[in-house]
């Protein structure tokens, strides 16, 4: 038998690693499948079908999964944890609910992510989405160091931790919970900043994450102003309580320049001419 004198090890992770591929491969494909059933989401065969597609390629690639790391395959293991990621965004921007969750979602529990009493089910998708690349990135981490990861894969999973991230700040702001949309996005921008290196696509989503930061942050402190007044001291140097929000808006310029992005630019410019007159000092250049 082949499977003898200590080959039995390497046979079947052999195995394992082409099982985990088909496996992939057909998530993949299921994944494909729901989101052209997705487009016309109002019809409720096709929004059944592309439910029940999404969850073929949910169990695919947790099988798929389970096989990576049967083979020690930390890298296809790290590849399925962002398409499983991938899967979990897509639920939510389709609008999909689990079966187990009604149209409006769970309530939310503290052990999830989700603050309790929040119709929390999309928050759900992606903190799961976040969960899978920061579990991909442990295990990259302990990758053999005579064979380091590829850093295309690095920074690809890092890319989709702070996509999963700002989405999720963005639906906890749409919920009102500003503290929570605020780490988040500050997450996201802490991550896209390794992550983004030489990726147009990443510098893209940084700039995003900086724009609706700074969105949030100019909310806040022109509320603020509203509510007990602006002295001098709060309006100037360091103690400008704008310069926050200033700052992220002033990143996020950078990514929307006036040749490719006319029109959030001149939001943006719109944006800090509005915080640097509530500040005293004047519209922007």
């Amino acid at each position: 038998s082949a499977a003898t004198h200590g080959t039995t090890s390497i046979d079947t992770k052999g195995v394992w690693r082409r099982y985990g591929a088909l496996r992939n491969e057909r998530g993949k494909d299921a994944l494909r499948e729901a989101m052209e059933m997705s487009v016309d989401a109002d019809n409720e065969v096709n929004k059944a079908g592309a439910d029940f597609a999404l969850q073929c390629a949910e169990t695919c690639y947790a099988d798929a999964s389970v096989a990576f790391e049967r083979a020690k395959d930390r890298v296809n293991a790290a590849l399925v944890a962002l398409n499983r990621a991938q899967a979990c965004r897509a639920r939510a921007a389709w609008s999909l609910p689990r079966s187990r969750e009604t149209t409006r979602g769970e309530k939310g529990h503290a052990d999830d992510g989700v603050p309790p009493g929040l119709d929390g089910w999309r928050l759900r998708e992606f903190e799961s989405a976040a969960g899978h690349c920061r579990r991909a990135l442990q295990s990259l981490s302990r990758e053999d160091r005579n064979k380091p990861p590829p850093q295309g894969v690095i920074a690809a999973v890092r890319a989709e931790l702070g996509n999963a991230l700002l989405a999720s700040g963005l639906e906890f702001r749409r919920l009102g919970v500003d503290f929570d949309a605020a780490s988040r996005m500050e997450e996201a921008i802490r991550t896209l900043q390794v992550g983004c290196v030489g990726s147009p696509a990443g510098a893209a989503s940084l700039a995003t994450a900086h724009y609706h930061l700074g969105g949030l942050l100019a909310d806040a402190a022109l509320a603020r102003a509203a509510e007990t007044g602006l002295g001098d001291e709060d309006s100037h140097g360091a103690n400008n309580k704008f310069l926050p929000a200033q700052r992220h808006l002033e990143r996020a310029l950078v990514g929307f320049p006036p040749n490719t992005a006319p029109l959030d630019h001149v939001r943006l410019r719109v944006r800090l001419a509005g915080l640097a007159d509530a500040a005293g000092e004047g519209a922007v250049r």
